[in-house]
């Protein structure tokens, strides 16, 4: 068959009238797709009785391990009487099995959100760790310097002295010494009893309020968390839509952690880091709120990696993340009192005490 130009110009128009209605349908079938595919998302990671997610969510169901590493103080008395550094030795690991949980579920479909109690429980796993937990070890007195750190950095000045006078009257009828001698259980999750910070409190609480509260006139570096856990959040369930899925609203009744004294650093962003909204991409900056940091941390793109055969991407703290103010400046709010150095986080939000850590 003779094929003429102008029969030519007919069929190649229809082919590509052709080809734009396959092209347009293909673009509205890939829309209509991710239409589907987001509709199936919300209904299984919602967060409420019945979806797929949820009873994961509720319990974790895959084991969570902590290892806990201490320094011992082996000079003692050197360090305390003669003023000589000391000289650390360190021992672990501890290692605790994690459970981890939600309570006190309550929905508000108003607003979309959840609100639950946060509990984490640990177990002491023996064959995993360096000890059973009963070696003692010497380390420096937590409620001790709590009090003396924050008198140092919040009390007026005009009051300090007077104020020092009142805090050594009780630590030397408690006969309190900078070291503690104890064992690693009492130190971690155990705790040991201290009934000295009731009676201080009582004793400075016309000049100033001490931020150490003990249950039960009980310290422990991790006791509260083992007794009462992470706190009550109340956070995005998805109902009204999964970009903001997971994010936190509050903690424990507010939506800053009012502490850091600058609005910036006191921001809860983020999520508890156990789950996030889909579709995270590889230039996205995650957020994770952590309660004992009572601060959130930035999380970047580190690798793409695969999990039991699915591909996912790898997000991990940035070293900027530790940084001190002077480098970072988006640090520099987080900063209070000596405490401000690189590679280190502080601790002392909690409950005053000079604690910090290093990841």
């Amino acid at each position: 068959m003779k094929i003429t130009a102008a029969k030519g110009r007919v069929i190649m128009f229809a082919l590509g009238i052709c080809g734009c209605i396959a092209a347009g349908f293909g673009t509205f079938l890939l829309g209509f797709f991710e239409q589907i595919v987001r509709f199936f998302l919300k209904k299984e990671l919602t967060l409420i009785p019945g979806t797929e997610f949820f009873e994961i969510w509720k319990e974790l169901p895959i084991p969570i391990y902590q290892k806990i590493y201490i320094f011992n103080i082996t000079n003692p008395e050197e360090f305390t009487m003669k003023g000589d550094k000391p000289i650390l030795h360190e021992i672990g690991p501890y290692v605790f099995r994690g459970r981890w949980l939600k309570e006190d579920l309550e929905w508000n479909e108003a607003d979309g959100t959840v609100t639950y109690k946060d509990i984490k429980e640990y177990v002491f796993v023996p064959e995993l760790s360096y000890g059973n937990q009963e070696e003692k070890i010497y380390t420096l007195n937590g409620p001790l310097l709590a009090v003396i750190n924050y008198v140092e950095d919040f009390a007026p000045f005009i009051l300090r002295g007077f104020i020092v006078e009142l805090m050594n009257g009780i630590f030397e009828s408690y006969n309190e010494t900078l070291l503690i001698h104890k064992t690693v259980r009492e130190i971690v999750y155990e705790g040991y009893h201290e009934p000295m910070v009731a009676d201080l409190t009582k004793v400075v609480e016309g000049f100033i309020t001490l931020p150490l509260k003990l249950i039960n006139d009980t310290f422990g570096i991790l006791h509260e968390r083992k007794h009462v856990g992470d706190g009550y959040f109340r956070i995005k369930s998805g109902v009204k839509g999964i970009n903001d899925y997971a994010s936190i609203q509050e903690w424990n009744n507010r939506s800053s952690v009012d502490w850091w004294d600058d609005k910036y650093c006191d921001q809860i962003n983020g999520t508890d880091g156990v789950q996030y909204a889909p579709g995270v991409k590889r230039n996205d900056t995650l957020r994770l709120f952590n309660p004992n940091l009572c601060r959130s941390i930035p999380l970047k793109y580190e690798k793409d990696i695969t999990v039991h055969g699915i591909k996912t991407l790898r997000f991990g703290m940035p070293a900027s993340a530790f940084s001190s103010g002077d480098i970072n400046p988006d640090n520099k709010c987080f900063c209070q009192g000596s405490n401000c150095h690189s590679g280190i986080i502080p601790m002392n939000c909690k409950k005053g005490a000079p604690y910090v850590i290093s990841l």
